[in-house]
Parts: C-alpha cells; sequence; structure tokens
C-alpha cells in the first residue's frame, strides 16, 4: 500500500464527522507586534519582512481596514508565530477562541 492511501482514509473519516450546518465560534483578534512574530524591519510607518509566505484569505477581516480579509502566515523561516496578516496596513493579528486561547498555535 502506497502512503498516500494509508492517509486518504483518516482525512476523510475527519472530514465525514464535519457537520456543515454547525458554524465555527467567531473568533477574536488580538494585534501582536510583529517584531515579536517575523524578521523584518520598519520603514515609513509599515513593517517590511522579506521572504514571508501567506496561504490564503480568510473569513476573519481586519478591524482597522474595514472589509479586508485577513491572510494566514504559517511558521517558516523569518516567521516566528503562525498568525494573520493585514497586506494594507501590515498589522498582525493573533486569531483566539472565547477562553483567549489562540487557534493558530497551539
Amino acid at each position: 500500500m502506497e502512503q498516500d492511501e494509508k492517509v486518504r482514509p483518516t482525512e476523510r473519516a475527519v472530514a465525514e464527522h464535519r457537520d456543515p450546518q454547525v458554524k465555527m465560534p467567531p473568533l477574536m483578534l488580538k494585534e501582536l507586534d510583529p517584531l515579536a512574530v517575523v524578521v523584518g524591519a520598519r520603514c515609513d510607518d509599515v513593517y517590511v519582512a522579506e521572504d514571508v509566505l501567506t496561504q490564503g484569505d480568510m473569513r476573519e477581516t481586519c478591524p482597522v481596514c474595514t472589509g479586508r480579509h485577513l491572510k494566514l502566515v504559517l511558521r517558516q523561516h523569518d516567521v516566528r508565530v503562525a498568525h494573520l496578516f493585514c497586506a494594507q496596513c501590515t498589522r498582525c493579528y493573533d486569531a483566539c477562541f472565547a477562553d483567549g486561547s489562540s487557534a493558530l498555535n497551539y
């Protein structure tokens, strides 16, 4: 049996247990200091970091740039902590559950 065949049944089982009628609870956004989450520098009131890849738009929107969807940034070479990122204002956020625990870093 190939490696992919071993993984697929587990993925399918997890997907089958999800109820599409159940909505995810809203996440609270907590602004993070960019210096704490990525290696970069501040230039003209924005934070600039090189070689940071985003993983796409999330449902959460930037509280400062109304209507702008945040982008998911996972840990990588120049990223210390997974976070949500606003490409317009360059702010970084952690997404937290109601109890204050991080939905991204556990």
